[in-house]
């Protein structure tokens, strides 16, 4: 089992950085270069330089190494074609286009691991999106639902643990990210709808953590998002990780706080408004 943990972390997620490295922003040879040697880099990210600098000196370099990685006869999804769309601090994100297009979140701590291990991490994964599904379930929809399954994925065709999820088509950006508190407050006032989901999620958020000190992973890029254009905007909760503060490095907790304060201004706001 250590061995399994160990070659799972240092060999398929090398090898999964390898296979992203193509999505990072192109940089040039020095750029790269300080990523490589920088204090502070995650292996992850490391690797992903390496492949970057290459790519830099011999342009096409990262796209071919991701191309021999990705094996894709045992799949078990019959779509005609899967493409990388993207990844996150833990997953690698693949869209199955088709009929009806979905997203696999395919979890690089899985990757490679014995038949048991992806069993328990698959529930583990499953009890997390039910938890936070349960959270917000006394009103308006906002948790993207959710499916999980242990198959040989896109990574040299080996086993490991995704989250499977339809895919959110047109325009989508992160909640708070993407827009300022004036921009979502108009927004707010134009689609009751809209109003209606944050008021649910703030306040079950807030609750949430100042009765038990954890709070559903809305600090990760696009975790939380609205989605549509003009009155059809919604809220979409679509990763379902727990942050339990008293485990997070001071640095993220005083994002969450700083995002807690602003969530609590909106609200405050959009009930006066009403």
């Amino acid at each position: 089992m250590i061995w399994d943990s160990l070659r799972t972390k240092f060999l398929y997620k090398s090898l999964d950085a390898v296979l992203t490295a193509r999505m990072r922003p192109q940089k040039g040879v020095w750029e790269n270069l300080k990523g490589v040697l920088g204090v502070g880099h995650s292996r992850y990210d490391r690797v992903g330089s390496v492949v970057g600098l290459f790519d830099s000196l011999q342009p096409g370099f990262a796209q071919r190494a991701s191309q021999r990685l990705v094996h894709t006869p045992n799949v078990p999804f019959t779509s005609p074609s899967l493409d990388l769309l993207g990844c996150g601090s833990g997953a690698t994100v693949f869209l199955l286009t088709g009929d009806c297009p979905v997203v696999l979140k395919v979890y690089r701590r899985t990757i490679g691991r014995r038949y048991a291990a992806l069993l328990r991490l698959a529930n583990e994964f499953r009890t997390k999106y039910e938890t936070v599904a349960s959270w917000y379930s006394e009103g308006p929809e906002l948790v993207a639902q959710a499916s999980f399954v242990v198959f040989h994925g896109p990574l040299l065709g080996m086993p490991a643990v995704a989250c499977v999820q339809r895919y959110i088509d047109g325009e989508r950006r992160d909640f708070f990210e993407g827009f300022s508190d004036r921009q979502l407050l108009d927004l707010m006032d134009q689609n009751n709808d809209l109003r209606e989901q944050f008021v649910h999620f703030a306040r079950v958020t807030l609750d949430r953590y100042e009765r038990e000190g954890r709070c559903c992973d809305f600090l990760g890029n696009e975790n939380l998002l609205l989605v549509g254009s003009d009155d059809c905007r919604r809220i979409r909760l679509i990763d379902y990780g727990i942050l339990r503060v008293s485990y997070l490095k001071k640095i993220t907790r005083v994002r969450l706080v700083d995002r807690f304060l602003r969530m609590q201004s909106l609200l405050e706001s959009v009930v006066r408004r009403k």
